[in-house]
């Protein structure tokens, strides 16, 4: 069994501010599981971790729940898991 593949994070839509998106494509060989993003300021806390909301095509969507003041220069980690029980992660600085 191969690990799941990220295949871009797409944080265009996200200053910071609750309500912004992240759009995540990732996939498997076989099936994604699940998602988890988690938003990380400038300081390097922790602001929120979800789990990010699977959408046609790859695509998995994640709602930002709480205000980030410091965002920039913070990252988005994000943490796929496949069906069989693999696991991949991986971050985008913003």
């Amino acid at each position: 069994m191969k690990k799941p593949q990220i295949n871009e994070i797409d944080v265009h839509n996200y200053k910071g501010q609750k309500g912004n998106t992240i759009r995540v494509i990732a996939w498997d060989n076989y099936r994604v599981a699940g998602v988890i993003v988690s938003i990380v300021d400038a300081r390097g806390i922790e602001v929120e971790s979800g789990m990010a909301v699977e959408m046609p095509n790859s695509n998995w969507i994640y709602k930002a729940m709480e205000q980030n003041f410091s965002w920039q220069g913070g990252r988005i980690v994000v943490r796929v898991t496949d069906s069989p029980g693999n696991v991949v992660q991986t971050f985008h600085v913003l």
